[in-house]
């Protein structure tokens, strides 16, 4: 609803005061989630042999999208970073918070590590797409992952699509199917 996402917001800087008080670091808020996002720029640079074309990473905290975008775009200002976010709840994209059945992205707000001057573009994903791909991954390649998942194979499908067949695309397996399917 749309009262949600404002409430949501006031208890997640509650929680964050509280973490910070304990001197725990808050996960919306938390700096060091984008320098340790930024060491898998090693993986997906080794994934991909040297070549890559695209990095696609849903984003929740945003601190993978950004720290991998920051750290490939560093690498190659060419490579094309790609965030994904539920397609109810496209609040990066400019649309209304909504609800979604994504876990663990799709916050309902512009979070606070969001910055978009290192992403090329958003790629709205469905709940129901990102299950059905969650799905197909395990029926297909024995890969058993969740919904976050399915939402970034969906996405790096259709980027691998507009970029061509000799495009390398690149994504993470970020959670397994275990607690959400």
């Amino acid at each position: 609803t749309s009262c949600f996402a404002p409430r949501g917001v006031d208890k997640l800087l509650e929680l964050g005061r509280l973490c910070e008080a304990a001197g725990v670091p808050h996960v919306a808020n938390n700096a060091y989630g984008v320098q340790c996002a930024a060491c898998m720029k090693a993986i997906a640079a080794c994934s991909a042999n040297g070549r890559l074309d695209a990095f696609v990473q849903s984003t929740g905290t945003a601190a993978s999208a950004r720290g991998n975008a920051e750290a490939l775009k560093t690498r190659d200002a060419r490579i094309t970073t790609v965030a994904v976010e539920p397609s109810e709840s496209a609040v990066l994209s400019g649309g209304p918070s909504g609800v979604h059945k994504i876990e663990g992205v799709g916050a309902g707000f512009v979070v606070p590590l969001w910055e978009p001057s290192v992403i090329d573009r958003i790629e709205t994903v469905s709940t129901e797409t990102a299950m059905r791909t969650a799905r197909e991954l395990a029926r297909l390649e024995g890969i058993f992952a969740g919904t976050s998942t399915g939402g970034n194979l969906a996405a790096s499908i259709a980027v691998g699509r507009a970029l061509g067949p000799d495009a390398t695309v690149v994504t993470v397996m970020c959670d397994s199917g275990v607690k959400y399917l």
